[in-house]
């Protein structure tokens, strides 16, 4: 069982140091029209107000508290006593800032420090991540409210710099109405799966995504009538093969 939650961690969630700032009472991010009620094998729960409040997945559950300026995801282990609790702290834009993990029992895990950078139109800018073997910046590049291209330079502690350039190819036909563009391209870089969902990481992009490209290797997407993505070819983990979703929206 540790190894199916090792698995979800260490392909979700890229840790920040946790920074209370001087907010007080930061403005709540607008909801999102569509909310996803399914995603693979897991199902989401939203609270009166359309937070995000519980994810249920055969193997975990992970709970969501609010308060003025921190949200703390909270994972529990469905076969044993094993917990791990986030905390995401918010900017004064209700955006998340920092997160952080403030207990964890699954054993010896890297978790990575981030801290996320937003442009003066809440997009998505920039994340800085660390830890003991490596840092890591990942830059975002935008055109008309949509992600092209995405830079990562990694940094070990011994050794050169490498750098990963990701073209991404974003068409104008519809609205992303189900977030799924921000799921695939974003949600490989960020720290919660579960978060990315909603617009906390900032301004979703405006169109779907349908085809990105890295490394000599390219991933293509299948999109419905709304260009949610509904899955994805590609080897690469934490590039999509969404398999099964649902979703509500107002």
């Amino acid at each position: 069982m540790k190894k199916a939650i090792f698995k979800i961690v260490s392909c979700f969630l890229l840790f920040g140091i946790y920074s209370c700032g001087n907010n007080t009472n930061p403005p709540t991010p607008s909801v999102p029209s569509c909310r996803l009620l399914k995603l693979d094998a897991n199902d989401l729960y939203y609270d009166s107000n359309k937070r995000l409040e519980k994810v249920e997945n055969p193997n975990y559950t992970v709970y969501y508290t609010y308060t003025n300026n921190t949200i703390k995801e909270k994972y529990m282990d469905k076969f044993d006593a094993d917990s791990m609790e986030v905390v995401h702290t918010l900017n004064s834009n209700g955006l998340i800032d920092n997160s952080n993990v403030s207990y964890c029992t699954f054993g010896n895990t890297y978790f990575y420090n981030a801290a996320y950078s937003y442009d003066n139109n809440s997009y998505l800018i920039k994340v800085s991540q660390s830890s003991s073997s490596e840092n890591s910046l990942i830059e975002f590049t935008y055109n008309s409210g949509n992600i092209t291209f995405i830079r990562q330079t990694i940094t070990p502690s011994s050794g050169s710099s490498q750098v990963y350039n990701y073209q991404v190819e974003n068409y104008n036909n519809f609205l992303n109405k189900a977030y799924f563009s921000d799921y695939i391209v974003k949600g490989k870089y960020i720290s919660s799966c579960f978060l990315n969902t909603t617009n906390l990481f900032g301004k979703s992009v405006k169109n779907a995504v349908k085809t990105t490209q890295c490394c000599g290797q390219d991933f293509e997407y299948i999109v419905d009538s709304d260009s949610a993505i509904l899955n994805g070819t590609g080897q690469s983990s934490g590039w999509g093969d969404i398999d099964e979703f649902a979703r509500v929206c107002d």
